[in-house]
């Protein structure tokens, strides 16, 4: 008897310094994967830049190794990312490189916003605070600092939605992606053209908003030639990787909550009407599951803060090439005791998001004494990240959102000692997932959806999302970390100034 394949559901994941591929069944494993990494520059100034060519060969790359013997049967392609901005020709083709969320540099456009249009009235609108990492406020600095480029746009794109153009030729965006441009209505759910009308955005930039399920197209001769996919293939929309990340956790209804480890952590709790939130610390977003929102939103730099530490600090004596950093860190922290020492670690390397919303902070180490050492210092850097965790629970639990079942993924959530750590600091249970690339699960699922594998998101998650494992808090944990959290809130609250006058410093 001839076997015929089983058809997969492709998912690329671009994220922050890597493309992952991977095709899953419809049951969510993983039956092949791929990964290409990249350069992203990071420079003086808040300068966060992805070259665009090299991020499509790593594209191409891992989808040729995963068609590399033709055997692979596909149903539908999903496509999620980090935030960010192409600006791209009528072409589709890019003018600069792609600004990542953490670039910094629109700090004056976004006060500009925020003085013309008032806070009020964006938060009525748009459901978050303004910030220099909206594209609102990038889409203003390319027009003051780059006019050429300014002059020569056709379209602004998220990256996953300009990998999703070169797939297939589609011109659209998500309204979770739309969400997170500041321009977006998320009560309307439409683009706030009164917004872009006040801030000289042209109308004609923006692309059609739709449905993260919906399809975009299907994959073009050229591409097909290019990356061995077969042509004709569906691809649907897809949204972000934090919330496709939820959605690949299992978030479809209310009550459900999910933290997504990464670089940066992302915490977002489902509803099925829309919050606002007076203190204006939280995001709230149209979500992918239709007539759906998601309250939270993403934290600065976590996971990105363990491998920037790992990576300038750790002598060779600490870490052999043969041994993956994150393990090496893993076993540090776990030889200090709950509360470091007295050690505390602020991870505001990128400046913070949810809920403080300071472009200002900075990462901080405090505390030290001679008697510690850098197991004290790396444990600290782990409950540094949870209480940053803490912050955005709480800033949702305060607005009187139902939180049930706390689902975790992503990267960070492989280790055990930083789930321990997590769910003792939020004096929650955690439910582990048990595929952690949530993410790209995510973008399958969408693809499941969108092409008709799946009736709906709740069939497509009972039938692909699994728990692994749960982290219940110790009690004696939860009382060391309710202690310390509370130094902690104090630390930030008294360095907030000290932050605000350095940047004035360094802007000299």
């Amino acid at each position: 008897m001839i076997q015929i394949p089983t058809l997969g559901l492709l998912a690329i994941d671009a994220g922050t310094g890597s493309i992952r591929t991977t095709l899953f069944d419809t049951k969510g494993r993983i039956q092949r994967q791929a990964r290409q990494g990249y350069n992203v520059n990071l420079a003086p100034g808040g300068c966060a830049e992805q070259d665009l060519g090299a991020l499509w060969r790593a594209v191409v790359a891992t989808l040729r190794e995963i068609f590399s013997d033709g055997g692979a049967q596909v149903a539908g392609i999903g496509v999620t990312g980090a935030l960010s901005l192409v600006l791209a020709d009528a072409k589709g083709e890019p003018l600069r490189p792609a600004l990542l969320w953490q670039d910094r540099r629109a700090v004056d456009e976004a006060g500009v916003i925020l003085r013309d249009i008032g806070a009020d009235a964006l938060f009525s609108t748009a459901g978050r605070r303004v910030d220099p990492e909206q594209n609102a406020c990038k889409l203003l600095w390319i027009k003051k600092h780059e006019p050429e480029h300014w002059r020569r746009a056709a379209t602004v794109y998220a990256v996953k939605d300009w990998i999703v153009q070169r797939l297939c030729g589609g011109r659209f965006t998500d309204r979770t992606t739309a969400s997170y441009t500041l321009l977006f209505d998320v009560y309307r759910d439409q683009w706030n053209l009164d917004l872009t009308e006040a801030l000289a955005i042209p109308e004609a930039l923006l692309p059609p908003v739709t449905t993260g399920q919906a399809q975009a197209g299907t994959v073009t001769r050229e591409v097909a030639s290019e990356t061995g996919l077969p042509e004709g293939v569906p691809v649907v929309v897809g949204g972000p990787d934090g919330t496709l990340g939820a959605l690949g956790s299992g978030m479809a209804a209310p009550g459900m909550a999910v933290n997504i480890i990464g670089t940066t952590d992302v915490f977002l709790a489902c509803l099925d009407q829309p919050v606002r939130d007076s203190q204006r610390g939280t995001v709230l977003n149209a979500y992918v599951v239709p007539d759906r929102w998601a309250i939270g939103g993403p934290m600065g730099l976590t996971g990105g803060a363990l491998r920037w530490f790992g990576e300038t600090f750790l002598s060779p004596e600490n870490a052999s090439s043969s041994d993956p950093l994150f393990h090496v860190l893993d076993r540090l922290a776990a030889k200090a005791e709950p509360g470091a020492d007295g050690v505390f670690f602020l991870p505001g390397l990128s400046g913070d998001r949810v809920p403080r919303w300071n472009p200002a902070a900075r990462g901080v180490i405090f505390g030290l004494s001679a008697e510690h050492q850098l197991h004290h210092i790396v444990r600290a850097l782990f409950e540094g990240c949870a209480y940053t965790l803490a912050d955005a629970v709480n800033a949702v639990a305060h607005l009187g959102v139902d939180i049930g079942d706390i689902r975790v993924a992503g990267g960070g959530a492989a280790s055990d000692l930083w789930l321990r750590i997590r769910a003792g600091a939020l004096g929650r249970p955690l439910n582990v997932v048990k595929e952690l690339e949530a993410s790209s699960l995510g973008a399958a699922i969408a693809a499941g959806v969108g092409v008709g594998v799946y009736a709906d998101f709740p069939t497509a998650v009972g039938e692909a999302v699994a728990i692994s494992h749960r982290i219940e808090p110790g009690p004696t944990l939860v009382g060391t970390y309710q202690a310390y959290y509370q130094v902690y809130q104090q630390l930030y609250r008294r360095l907030e100034p000290v932050f605000a006058d350095l940047a004035k410093l360094r802007q000299g």
